[in-house]
């Protein structure tokens, strides 16, 4: 993917000013910019990236052309995930032979440490290689034989020496056939969890690890692979499963009779010393499965491919949020809500307000969400589901901030479900759930019943809510599985079930 811009912007491109790039989904980037800091957006538009500066519009596509280069002087992006920037890394990685540096961040507010502490560490750079300089213009002839910026061949492809891998959780043993390097061999028992972990793991050069897992036997099991910082290894899964810079995980993938292969890309922020983790989830049955191999590379991540969507789908009318660049989003100009029947994309909330009177139609057009970010994966034969993190949610005047749903599959079901528990915001003025679990209470809204879940709703800030949600339940879901790495032909399976939820729930009663 190479980025665009106008015409205009391509001589201030060229400049060797100091800026940062900003994914548009980034709340207020204004706390980053300053006299001697340029920002910078990027403007995701279906396969391309515009990019224009802070305070400005973005230009239409017709009205730009690809940049010749990196632009000059930039010094990391922004972003709350590193995901949908993969691909232009890649162009950057052939131009300049290493991706920008990338900050994670979901606003100009949570993004300015990290932008000012690698700012500070650019400065730091250019003044060494600038003194550097001058003592090189200060010294003697360079010997014979010595060449300046001799290009350094990326390193060959290295396996991974499991003789220092160690049990986080579970049983894990070792086996090998004849003089072969002994491999791990994952134990699980029914409903557990068998972790290894490999720490010290140097990375240095490279960019990816694919490792495969074969001879996998349990009903319902599946497998994961994390990979982040070196540091202090972690105590238990959750410590490990929680996000920290640099860090990256494959998601739950089950296991059967072919060999099972886990990807991961490398973040910008690993670092040179890593450490890695692959986990086995049983399910109702004693699970087991052989780490056959492991591989470091620094092959080039490949672009990602998205699968179209449909032609007839009801939601490709639907527009991309249009992130403010400027500031906070502006409140929308008071809307009406009639009472006769909502146009495509509304949805009608029977039941009672105070005073007995009936609630208002409530509309959905225009719902748009910004800084999505997965959160969790699983699929696992009859059951799947997508749990997604939104920094914001809007239609109309009424805003979320921040908002969690998991998408499920569930023989062949889809179902909305949402949670009182750590990490999970508040979103609704009545907890409607009447269900909990060993994680704390939970309300489950399945197809079937959406109906009659949406008569119970009475409060018009969750019925906006829902409503909200069924409208942009597609796009978020495709996002969702882009950011899993779900394979392009399972993918218009997930749209369906998305499409078949909202469709329920947007009928009129």
């Amino acid at each position: 993917m190479i980025p665009r811009a106008a015409p205009a912007h391509l001589t201030r491109l060229a400049e060797a000013s100091p800026r940062f790039l900003v994914a548009e989904g980034v709340v207020d980037p204004s706390p980053i910019a300053s006299a001697a800091l340029h920002v910078w957006i990027l403007a995701p538009r279906g396969e391309n990236m515009l990019i224009h500066p802070l305070g400005t519009r973005a230009p239409e596509m017709a009205a730009t052309v690809p940049l010749p280069s990196p632009p000059v002087g930039t010094i990391g992006l922004v972003a709350p995930d590193w995901q949908p920037l993969a691909a232009l890394g890649t162009w950057w990685s052939a131009a300049e032979g290493l991706p920008p540096p990338f900050v994670p961040a979901s606003s100009g507010a949570e993004a300015l440490p990290g932008v000012l502490a690698m700012t500070a560490e650019a400065l730091s750079a250019a003044l060494l290689r600038e003194a550097a300089a001058v003592r090189a213009e200060g010294s003697a002839e360079e010997p014979d034989g010595i060449l300046a910026d001799e290009a350094t061949p990326p390193p060959a492809p290295r396996a991974l020496d499991w003789a220092k891998a160690r049990a986080l959780k579970g049983g894990v043993d070792s086996v090998a056939i004849g003089d072969e390097a002994l491999r791990p061999l994952l134990r699980a028992p029914a409903q557990g969890r068998s972790i290894l972990l490999l720490p010290d793991l140097g990375t240095r050069g490279m960019r990816r690890l694919r490792i495969t897992l074969a001879h996998g036997t349990g009903r319902g099991a599946a497998v994961a692979a994390w990979i982040r910082p070196g540091g202090p290894p972690p105590d238990d899964l959750t410590d490990l499963s929680h996000a920290v810079p640099g860090s990256a995980w494959t998601g739950w993938r089950p296991i059967g009779e072919d060999a099972v292969t886990l990807d991961l890309a490398f973040q910008p922020r690993l670092g040179e010393e890593a450490m890695l983790a692959v986990g086995l989830r049983a399910g109702e049955a004693e699970a087991v499965v052989e780490l056959e191999a492991g591989t470091l590379s620094a092959e080039a991540w490949p672009e990602p491919t998205k699968a179209p969507l449909p032609v007839a789908a009801p939601w490709a009318n639907l527009q991309p949020l249009e992130a403010m660049a400027t500031g906070p989003w502006p409140p929308a100009a008071p809307q009406d809500h009639p009472t006769e029947a909502p146009s495509a994309g509304g949805m009608a909330i029977p039941g009672t307000l105070a005073g007995g009177e009936r609630p208002r139609r409530l509309l959905a057009t225009g719902a748009q969400y910004e800084g999505l970010r997965l959160n969790d994966y699983e699929n696992d034969g009859t059951y799947r589901h997508l749990e997604l993190d939104m920094a914001a949610l809007r239609t109309g005047r009424r805003e979320w901030a921040p908002v969690r749903l998991k998408f499920a599959i569930e023989e062949g079901e889809p179902r909305l479900e949402f949670r009182l528990a750590a990490g999970w915001p508040a979103m609704f003025e009545e907890w409607l759930g009447r269900q909990s679990d060993r994680f704390g209470p939970f309300l489950r809204v399945f197809q079937s019943d959406i109906q009659e879940f949406l008569e119970l709703v009475s409060d018009e800030r969750d019925a906006a809510l829902m409503a909200a949600l069924l409208e942009i339940l597609p796009r978020v879901v495709e996002e969702g599985c882009h950011r899993a790495g779900v394979a392009a032909a399972e993918i218009p399976g997930w749209l369906a079930a998305a499409q078949a939820l909202r469709a329920e729930g947007t009928r009129s009663a």
